[in-house]
């Protein structure tokens, strides 16, 4: 199984672990859809401003989202979404 946490800033930082391994990206933030578009769930934290065009943009693909307003500080939040 694998977990994938994205980290959204300027870019977007992706941590994979599967079977003990773990993997590092950092790509551009408009390669958002190419990266989650083989997953069947991920995890995102991001800033409040960008929530709404996040979400429509990962709606677009088939992911149900929901949104952890409690995480981290008032300012960010954390995404999950499941296909």
């Amino acid at each position: 199984m694998t977990t994938t946490q994205i980290k959204y800033n300027k870019v977007l930082n992706v941590i994979q672990e599967s079977n003990g391994f773990t993997s590092v990206l950092v790509k551009k933030v408009s390669e958002l859809e190419s990266i989650i578009s083989n997953l069947e769930c991920f995890a995102i934290a991001l800033d409040n401003n960008k929530i709404k065009k996040t979400v429509k943009r990962i709606e677009a693909l088939g992911f149900d989202v929901e949104v952890d307003e409690t995480y981290g500080f008032e300012w960010e939040s954390k995404l999950y979404c499941n296909i």
